[in-house]
């Protein structure tokens, strides 16, 4: 449903934010800063791991991490060659078969997540 020309999709506008979170902001500034200084000191560090350490965390959150392509036996090529509508319709079907559970009932026991495990 599209908007109505002129008229705001946010009438109420934005909330405000309460004291607290405007204080808890202005802590996480302050760790901000602090953590600055402590990869700007790791840079200088004689230590080689530190300084790599210091270098990738920059580079991860500035020019972010490189991409890691993943294989799998399991990927199932006739997906590609589908228009979006194929997909759609194959979606519908999965959506009404019922889930099939195989194995123990008790998957928390089995697992030793059980608290009388």
């Amino acid at each position: 449903m599209p908007f109505e020309k002129g008229r705001s999709g946010n009438p109420g506008g934005k909330k405000k934010k309460t004291e607290s979170e405007r204080d808890f902001e202005k802590y996480c500034d302050g760790l901000l800063y602090a953590a600055s200084a402590v990869i700007g000191e790791a840079i200088k560090s004689e230590d080689f791991d530190e300084r790599r350490w210091a270098v990738d965390a920059v580079l991860d959150r500035t020019i972010g991490k490189a991409l890691q392509r993943v294989e799998s036996d399991n990927y199932n090529h006739e997906v590609d060659s589908l228009t979006d509508a194929q997909i759609l319709e194959k979606l519908k079907v999965l959506q009404n078969e019922p889930i099939q559970i195989t194995g123990s009932k008790d998957v928390a026991r089995d697992s030793g997540l059980s608290p009388s495990a």
